[in-house]
């Protein structure tokens, strides 16, 4: 197994500025870039995968736990906040009924009549994506904490961060496809 921290030159660490693990990836990838090495396009492949796998903090938790806890291995994903997914699932829903009565809508009287529950259903969409970036926040705070802990963090704990994570970025991008087919129906 590569080892993504090793490839950009950063510590192993739950936590990585992205600021950082950005610098480090251009400079490596300026650096081996094949229009300078020869035509050689495998080692900025693998800088490319690490970048992905360190950007995104799911995969970078799950990355960390394979090279540090080789034999680990994890319980079920922890159970996604309910709530918030049917919400999720419901505004998804919606968003489908509205683009649909969008389609069908011929007249301006018609069309008029959707604005309104189209702006509600907007509101809405908007009050979930915050409402899912501030978990987005939450998250990435007890990471960071973690990075700065002075013992090593439990496998499982960086398993069940993983999982948070991986729920928030597919919520994010439920909502983002329903904002994004809301504006186009």
């Amino acid at each position: 197994m590569t080892d993504a921290f090793a490839e950009l030159g950063l510590a192993r660490s739950p936590w990585v500025d992205p600021a950082e693990l950005k610098k480090r990836y251009l400079e490596l990838a300026a650096a081996c870039h094949p229009d300078r090495i020869d035509g050689n396009a495998t080692p900025l492949a693998r800088l490319n995968l690490a970048r992905r796998t360190l950007d995104n903090p799911a995969r970078r938790l799950r990355h960390l736990i394979d090279l540090e806890f080789p034999g680990f291995r994890p319980a079920p994903d922890p159970l996604p906040d309910w709530e918030l997914a049917g919400k999720i699932a419901d505004l998804s829903r919606q968003t489908t009924i509205i683009v649909e009565k969008s389609n069908r809508a011929t007249t301006p009287l018609a069309i008029a009549l959707l604005a309104g529950e189209k702006e509600s259903l907007s509101s809405q969409l908007a009050t979930t994506e915050s409402r899912i970036k501030k978990t987005g926040c939450v998250i990435d705070e007890k990471i960071r904490f973690l990075a700065r802990a002075e013992s090593r963090p439990e496998p499982a704990t960086l398993w069940e961060l993983a999982a948070q994570s991986a729920y928030a970025e597919k919520w994010l991008a439920v909502v983002s496809e329903c904002r994004t087919r809301l504006a186009g129906g």
